[in-house]
């Protein structure tokens, strides 16, 4: 992943935290 930023958001899953909506910065 070098060069690439990436941006998601933070949501629960059933087994703790997880990423959700994960898109890539331009």
């Amino acid at each position: 992943r070098e060069g690439q930023q990436v941006e998601y958001d933070e949501g629960r899953g059933p087994k703790g935290p997880r990423a959700e909506n994960v898109r890539l910065m331009v």
